[in-house]
């Protein structure tokens, strides 16, 4: 009898639970109108590159598939000054590519429609590209320590250098800049590995702009994703940038020599290529890079912030098309002795 009457309470507390749980439930239903989808038209174009653009359905907010409809069925066209130049070729998944003849200052316009939706196109002018220099001086090396795999204690040495950039900004014309590196590792002449490198900048301009306040302006002040400035304080000065870079590291042991010393270590490799892109972008470009680090960290500590909205430049629909036109210059550092 006992322990029906306990099997009892255990029911009893289970369904009071059950009923305390389903209460707190609050559903909030959607009172407004779903919208119908739009033409989503993606497109970075570069001269002495392959054109592709992807065109996808928008997805209604509260939609929670993991992908987007590709539009398969639409018409593409590439249009350069004016000029009907290329239509696009559909190469499946929604993606449409062809390879134009670009130069600077064109003014490129890209129309795209569907039978499910009306013509829309967006405009943009090539930039100029813009020469610069580059160099790396003071080299040096510092010791970390840190773990080295679960509970050993490594010693790290990474050396470092600062590469110095210079370049003068166009004057009479507005300017959007990117900056952004490359790291090749070769382990002889023809193979190496690549990676991306982090940098930050801080150092002044000649005229006593801080570069590093201009990039980190309206993004994540301590990664600033995209390194992207304007020239509003540049407008034709010479510029020169100091970027403090880590080009080798190594790591050892207790078991390793040298341990807990700071003795020169050759660092793997035979030596590093440093590769420096300055891009010169057109404004819509730089503006959907702006509002897109806005919006990937938006929030910050007030959950109620407004969110921001993404830039677009397309007319009757959403996305981007941008434009890009960059010059690379490089340095070679000897890592074997």
């Amino acid at each position: 009898m006992k322990h029906n009457i306990q099997i009892f309470l255990q029911i009893l507390v289970f369904g009071l639970v059950t009923s305390l749980w389903s209460s707190c439930e609050n559903p909030i239903k959607f009172k407004g109108t779903e919208t119908d989808p739009l033409l989503v038209v993606n497109a970075f174009v570069s001269p002495d590159s392959s054109l592709h653009v992807s065109l996808t359905e928008s997805r209604f907010f509260l939609n929670n598939a993991s992908s987007f409809n590709p539009v398969d069925d639409a018409i593409v066209c590439l249009w350069v000054n004016g000029i009907c130049t290329d239509t696009l070729q559909h190469k499946g998944s929604g993606m449409y590519m062809c390879v134009p003849r670009l130069a600077s200052c064109d003014e490129i316009r890209l129309t795209a429609a569907s039978p499910k939706f009306a013509q829309v196109d967006a405009t943009v002018k090539m930039p100029d590209a813009v020469p610069f220099t580059v160099s790396a001086d003071n080299f040096r090396q510092e010791i970390r320590y840190s773990t080295l795999g679960e509970d050993t204690l490594g010693v790290y040495q990474d050396a470092y250098c600062d590469l110095l950039l210079t370049f003068s900004d166009p004057s009479e014309v507005r300017n959007f800049y990117r900056l952004t590196m490359l790291k090749r590792t070769y382990w002889d002449e023809s193979n190496y590995t690549e990676e991306t490198v982090s940098f930050q900048l801080s150092d002044k301009t000649n005229n006593g702009v801080s570069l590093g306040n201009l990039i980190n302006t309206g993004q994540n002040k301590e990664t600033a994703t995209y390194n992207i400035f304007n020239d509003d304080f540049l407008n034709g000065s010479r510029v020169e940038i100091k970027v403090p870079v880590m080009y080798a590291s190594a790591s050892f042991g207790p078991d390793d020599e040298p341990y807990m010393k700071s003795a020169s270590l050759t660092f793997a490799g035979l030596f590093c290529e440093l590769r420096v892109f300055l891009h010169n972008l057109s404004e819509s470009y730089y503006l959907y890079l702006k509002s897109r680090g806005e919006a990937e960290g938006y929030t910050g500590s007030n959950l109620f912030s407004e969110p921001v909205q993404v830039y677009t430049n397309v007319n009757g629909g959403l996305g981007i098309v941008g434009c890009d036109h960059v010059r690379m210059e490089s340095v070679r550092i000897e890592l074997s002795e």
